[in-house]
C-alpha cells in the first residue's frame, strides 16, 4: 500500500460522512426515512468514483504499465482504509450530528416494519451498524475493485 490508496482511502472516508450528513439534511433519517435504505445504496455511485479515480492514479504512476492483480489490490488497500476509518466516521456522525438516528430508526421500524421494540434496538443501534457498515463497505469495495481493474488494465 502506498501514500495513493492511503489518500483515496481517507477520500472515501470523508465521502461517507458528507454522504450521510447529506442524507440528514435532505430529510432522509427523519420526514423521509422510509427512503433511507434506498438513498444509501446510491452511495455506490460515489464509492465507484472514488476507488476509480484511486485505481488510476494508481495506473499513471506505473506509467500504464501495471498488472490486473496491482490493480485489484489498489483498490481493496483503499477499500481496507477507508473500512478502518468507518468506525470513527460512524461514532463522528451519530454523536455530534445527528444523535436522533437509531430512535428515529427503532420508531419507523417498530411503526413501518412491525418489528418488536427489541428488535429494533438490537438491529439499531452503532455497533451494529458500524458492524454492517464494514461488512458491506469490504464486499462492495471488493467487487468494484474486481470490475474497476478490468476495466482499467484494458485502457
Amino acid at each position: 500500500m502506498t501514500k495513493i490508496e492511503l489518500k483515496f482511502g481517507l477520500l472515501y472516508a470523508a465521502a461517507t460522512l458528507i454522504w450521510i450528513s447529506i442524507e440528514y439534511l435532505l430529510g432522509f433519517h427523519s420526514t423521509y426515512i422510509v427512503l433511507h435504505t434506498y438513498a444509501s445504496f446510491l452511495f455506490l455511485f460515489v464509492a465507484i468514483a472514488v476507488i476509480y479515480q484511486g485505481m488510476k492514479s494508481r495506473k499513471e504512476f506505473h506509467n500504464g504499465e501495471i498488472t490486473y492483480g496491482q490493480l485489484f489490490l489498489s483498490g481493496v488497500y483503499i477499500t481496507i482504509v477507508a473500512v478502518l476509518v468507518s468506525p470513527l466516521t460512524n461514532y463522528v456522525f451519530h454523536s455530534f450530528i445527528n444523535q436522533d438516528f437509531f430512535e428515529a430508526m427503532i420508531r419507523m421500524s417498530i411503526d413501518q416494519m412491525r418489528m418488536t421494540e427489541d428488535m429494533a434496538r438490537e438491529h439499531f443501534n452503532l455497533k451494529r451498524y458500524t458492524q454492517l457498515n464494514i461488512v458491506f463497505g469490504l464486499i462492495s469495495g471488493v467487487v468494484i475493485s474486481l470490475f474497476t481493474a478490468a476495466i482499467l488494465r484494458k485502457r
